[in-house]
């Protein structure tokens, strides 16, 4: 199986924080395996929201205006 780099974006309530990490996953790679990623990591699933991409920027549209984030991992 071929391996691809992938980021996980973590929004963590438990510390009002976000997480980006860069990992490399199998192609065949499903949600247990990026929920056991997650709390290696610390993070309690039930106390986060996560999603996979593949690319590493982040935009959040706010009411100042659209910020964006590189590379926060």
């Amino acid at each position: 199986m071929k391996k691809k780099n992938k980021y996980i974006t973590v929004l963590d309530f438990v510390d009002s924080r976000v997480y980006q990490y860069k990992l490399e996953v199998l192609d065949n790679a499903d949600d247990n395996t990026y929920e056991r990623f997650i709390t290696n990591k610390g993070h309690s699933i039930n106390n986060c929201e996560w999603m996979v991409h593949s690319d590493s920027e982040i935009w959040a549209d706010h009411s100042v205006g659209q910020v964006i984030m590189k590379e926060c991992y």
